[in-house]
């Protein structure tokens, strides 16, 4: 994770230059909030008839072979040299991350609604901060304490939905060995269906590409608190377009428990950029 340390310049720069700059990174930050919120919806159409963990492959495949270049050619015009060993191992650790967490998100949508998946993703920074102060003995302040404890309390709110729907399983959820062995040899192209395919080509363009790309213009223009603002933005598109969209159920104790999760992430992630 990367946390901006020219802030202060940023601020100290005329009012005109920077104003074409400014909206333009505004209009990227929308754009993040919108289309990865919007990717729960996809990947749940796209597990329908897709196997989780190679829609996850695919996905990060396609849209890797399409940015490499383009990515290549931006460092060395900007660096005059080649990229370094030492970025070559970060931008590989980086993509084995993104693959096992889309891997894993496609495999609990299996079995869980998307707009509750995205709510218990929602809750990585909560769970880094507990432990960062459990390894790391690092104090907490007054509002990630408070937050801390409302995304526990939210947590164990919406873990109370798989008494009330059976399709919700959190062997669902945590059962990635079992679910992926074998996978490819079961996948039948013409099994796959038409919603299956464009969701995989949804977020190909839009969620890799498009959304990946405005993120990295937003982050190195705005405030990293502002652009932090996504962790508690994406569930709620996620929410509003499973339950438009899907008609997945939308009940008061998930809307109880997802108040409290995003609330607990805005009180954490003002002062602390979320991963993603």
């Amino acid at each position: 994770m990367t946390i901006q340390t020219t802030e202060p310049v940023r601020d100290e720069e005329p009012a005109g230059p920077s104003r074409r700059p400014g909206l333009v990174a505004w209009g990227c930050l929308v754009i993040v909030y919108i289309v990865w919120g919007s990717t729960y919806l996809a990947i749940r159409v796209g597990v329908e008839t897709m196997p989780p963990l190679m829609m996850a492959a695919a996905r990060n495949l396609i849209a890797g072979l399409i940015l490499f270049p383009i990515a290549l050619r931006s460092a060395r015009s900007a660096t005059h040299r080649r990229p370094m060993r030492r970025e070559w191992l970060g931008c590989a650790v980086v993509g084995v991350l993104l693959l096992g967490a889309n891997g894993v998100v496609g495999i609990a949508e299996q079995s869980v609604p998307s707009g509750l998946t995205a709510l218990l993703i929602a809750t990585v920074p909560l769970w880094l901060l507990g432990l960062d102060a459990a390894l790391n003995r690092t104090r907490l302040g007054l509002a990630p304490s408070i937050g801390l404890a409302l995304g526990l309390a939210g947590v164990a709110l919406l873990s109370g939905l798989g008494h009330e729907h059976g399709s919700i399983s959190v062997a669902g959820v945590l059962l990635v060995m079992s679910a992926s062995a074998g996978e490819f040899g079961r996948v039948h192209p013409a099994a796959i269906s038409a919603r299956s395919w464009l969701a995989l080509g949804y977020l190909v363009v839009f969620g890799s590409i498009v959304a990946f790309s405005a993120y990295g213009i937003a982050v190195r223009t705005l405030p990293t608190a502002t652009v932090a603002t996504y962790a508690y933005v994406n569930p709620v598109i996620a929410v509003l377009l499973g339950s438009l969209i899907l008609n997945e159920r939308l009940t008061p104790a998930m809307i109880g428990g997802g108040v409290l999760i995003v609330g607990a992430v805005v009180l954490v992630v003002r002062r602390r950029p979320p991963p993603h």
